[in-house]
């Protein structure tokens, strides 16, 4: 495991006991939001996860909440081994920039679209759900320029605002409820 290493194991193993612990233990009703909100994505609806239910969803948290502490611990030895590593991973060729910057714009198009998560947030008119909304667009896009440019701290710290913004919208109490998908045999 190359010195490198670390940053990427702690802040996985962060985010990963996190969720998987707010998930599985339904924090706030995380996992029932999440299952609904899967349940009645266009994207899903054909995958039939109504069958899956919010016990499936639980057991997913779980593994990640027993994931994380390993993959934390494993960050926090490698950390204190202080093997050198390289500075930078370097820029990506062209072609993967631009197929990633694309990538970046249609996830952005899909969330913010009329019928989008961050829209239907920014629609509901609470404050610390519209901040949220802008802290998490902000980091995905910091997110990606970060990784482009192949600086992994300052991606690693977007990536971890950007999952505690997410965690804010999925732990909302006034979250806006999903909308039903547009399949009629569903």
């Amino acid at each position: 495991m190359t010195g490198d290493a670390w940053p990427f194991l702690v802040a996985w193993g962060l985010g990963a006991t996190a969720c998987g612990l707010i998930i599985a233990t339904d924090f706030r009703g995380a996992a029932r939001r999440l299952h609904t909100a899967a349940v009645v994505h266009p994207q899903f609806a054909d995958l039939h996860g109504a069958r899956w239910g919010v016990g499936f969803v639980r057991a997913l948290g779980a593994i990640f909440a027993v994931a994380g502490p390993v993959a934390l611990i494993a960050g926090l030895i490698a950390f204190t081994r202080d093997e050198p590593g390289p500075d930078s991973p370097g820029r990506f060729p062209t072609p993967v920039l631009v197929a990633w910057c694309l990538l970046i714009a249609l996830g952005f198009l899909n969330f913010w679209k009329r019928t989008g998560w961050l829209h239907r947030v920014w629609t509901t008119g609470n404050p610390r759900h519209r901040a949220a909304a802008l802290v998490l667009s902000a980091a995905i896009l910091g997110f990606a320029t970060t990784t482009a440019t192949g600086h992994p701290i300052p991606m690693l710290a977007c990536w971890l605002v950007g999952m505690l913004a997410s965690l804010t919208l999925l732990l909302g109490k006034s979250a806006p409820a999903p909308e039903p998908a547009a399949n009629p045999d569903f």
